[in-house]
């Protein structure tokens, strides 16, 4: 089904409201449905903030439904009902139900715009206490922007990425970003360049808004864990220094949008899970291919010169054994400012492709990036279990998996 759906329609980027607001009216506009909505913007640390949000929910004993993208291994992790993942069934009945009306209407969303019209559609129809939504690009002319009333907006951190379709600064990017706000709902900024294009924007719609470092803030305090507003955290589930904002954004939306429990909000942040991000594989073919179990292998979607930021600061823990990188990248992202962070904490970089991506580079291509921005002679792989088995083996060593969420998928596939 959706191997037909993406033929058909357009899986380019294709911004625009007009196309979505078409489609919707002729479906009897389910977005106007919706369980309260908390919409999620930003470049870097979405799909975190929602996964805390979303366990901190559930500990309190709501009902979640949620939307991001991408997906990892399965598209349907796109779409989660009442805290599952869609069934097969219910996924292929929504699509089929949004693309005979796409047809008999003579519509063309692109894909992007058809799953989310059929994810708002199967939101609307079964009952939930929240709805967790994230952008799939932007903002502004988003798909998921044809709502008109969350209770909250996020955004997380942002920095330069998808620049040919967002601008080429972080005020232009702000300013796509911004416009998820809305009138009469909370607006909740991560720590910001351009504070005052937010400012600007809540202004005009008379959204109320609230800045990270101004009214609320965090501290790092190294393995105890963090502050936030000056009460002490035990260390979230998710790992990184970075969560530790990403776990604020969510401790305010839950506590000034949602109202939830200290409890609940103290169990959501031990219990979240998002799978890619700094995580650590345990079982599976990959790990098996390792010479022995000493040996570790850690993935993380990391694809932009702001993530690789943040993976660069958690590195250097891994000092005490050589460490290999497996990369593959799209060449939509800047690979020179992402390899010039990340290549100096790696001792050999193996390139690999990302099947069935035609926008991906080639491992030749990516290797030759890598060692005009290091001097590091990059090694060309067909795959990851190929470039692990090339690994030397007289020591100990551990493995990241990184540049680009399409890799991870297809690693987790091919480890299970």
């Amino acid at each position: 089904m959706l191997a037909h759906l993406g033929q058909k329609y357009d899986k380019a980027i294709v911004l625009g409201l007009e196309r979505i607001t078409a489609l919707m009216e002729c479906l009897g506009n389910p977005q106007d449905r919706l369980p309260k909505t908390i919409h999620v913007a930003g470049t870097n640390g979405k799909g975190s903030t929602i996964a805390f949000l979303k366990a901190m929910c559930e500990a309190d004993g709501l009902k979640v439904h949620a939307y991001t993208s991408p997906n990892l291994a399965d598209f349907k992790e796109r779409i989660v009902i009442n805290g599952e993942k869609i069934s097969d069934d219910y996924f292929c009945e929504l699509l089929k139900r949004t693309d005979n009306v796409a047809t008999k209407n003579n519509l063309l969303p692109s894909f992007f715009e058809l799953v989310t019209a059929a994810a708002f559609l199967g939101f609307a129809e079964s009952p939930a206490d929240i709805l967790l939504l994230e952008t799939g690009l932007g903002g502004r002319l988003d798909a998921t922007n044809i709502i008109k009333k969350p209770i909250a907006a996020v955004i997380t951190s942002i920095s330069l990425d998808h620049v040919a379709i967002l601008g080429d600064s972080l005020k232009k990017i702000s300013f796509e970003k911004a416009h998820i706000l809305k009138r009469d709902s909370l607006g909740i900024i991560a720590k910001t360049s351009c504070p005052e294009i937010f400012t600007s924007y809540a202004a005009k719609v008379g959204a109320h808004l609230l800045f990270e470092g101004k009214d609320f803030s965090y501290e790092a305090r190294g393995n105890k864990g963090f502050s936030y507003n000056g009460e002490d955290f035990p260390p979230p589930s998710l790992l990184g220094e970075h969560q530790y904002q990403n776990a604020s954004l969510a401790i305010t939306c839950a506590r000034r949008a949602l109202h939830l429990s200290d409890s609940a909000i103290r169990k959501g942040l031990a219990s979240a899970v998002w799978p890619g991000r700094l995580q650590k594989l345990t079982s599976g073919a990959l790990i098996d291919a390792l010479p022995n179990k000493r040996w570790e292998i850690w993935i993380d979607g990391c694809h932009n010169e702001g993530a690789a930021k943040v993976v660069a600061d958690f590195l250097p823990r891994f000092g005490d054994k050589p460490l290999f990188a497996v990369c593959g990248m799209l060449k939509s992202k800047d690979a020179h400012s992402f390899f010039r962070i990340l290549a100096p904490f790696f001792d050999t970089v193996y390139t690999v492709p990302i099947n069935d991506e035609h926008d991906a580079f080639s491992p030749t291509e990516l290797a030759d990036i890598i060692t005009s921005v290091s001097g590091k002679t990059a090694k060309t792989m067909e795959s990851t279990l190929s470039a692990i088995k090339q690994m030397p083996k007289e020591t100990d060593a551990r493995i990241l998996i990184c540049g680009s969420l399409y890799l991870l998928g297809e690693i987790l596939k091919e480890n299970h």
